[in-house]
């Protein structure tokens, strides 16, 4: 329903309401992949998990995972940017996991920046390695939750 308002097909909706409307229906969104992602715990923990790999583009998923976490980013006054290496690498991965994983990453360095910082995320493609790096500026960790 509230992708039906969001998208106007229900009628014309003024600005401030259908603000309320987007902010709601990312909410949601938000909530099922929070919802998907303890399924698929409960999937690891019973040794049920199938992976299945297949050539994936890592730059294109970094990209579609910076672009939706982009507005829930700025709801916390941080901006995400993209640095390293923006040409296409290809690997053997699982596209899903590899999303589920960055959308993690890149959620909770938003939530945990300071207003007004930015939250890095780059790709390195070194030596037959690649690497994708999330780097924010927040507090970290504290010790005593280390090990």
């Amino acid at each position: 329903a509230l992708k039906l308002m969001a998208s106007g097909k229900m009628g014309q909706i003024e600005e401030r309401p259908l603000g309320l409307i987007q902010v709601a229906l990312r909410n949601v969104e938000r909530l099922v992949v929070m919802i998907n992602d303890l399924l698929d715990l409960e999937k690891v923990a019973a040794g049920k998990m199938e992976m299945k790999l297949q050539p994936t583009d890592v730059s294109k998923v970094l990209e579609d995972a910076l672009a939706s976490n982009e507005s829930y980013a700025a709801e916390f006054g941080v901006r995400l940017i993209r640095i390293g290496t923006k040409a296409s690498v290809i690997v053997d991965a699982n596209h899903d996991r590899l999303v589920q994983v960055l959308n993690n990453l890149l959620s909770n360095a938003a939530k945990f920046s300071p207003r007004g910082e930015t939250v890095e995320a780059e790709l390195r493609n070194t030596r037959g390695a690649v690497q994708i790096i999330v780097r924010d500026h927040g507090a970290g960790i504290p010790e005593e939750y280390g090990d």
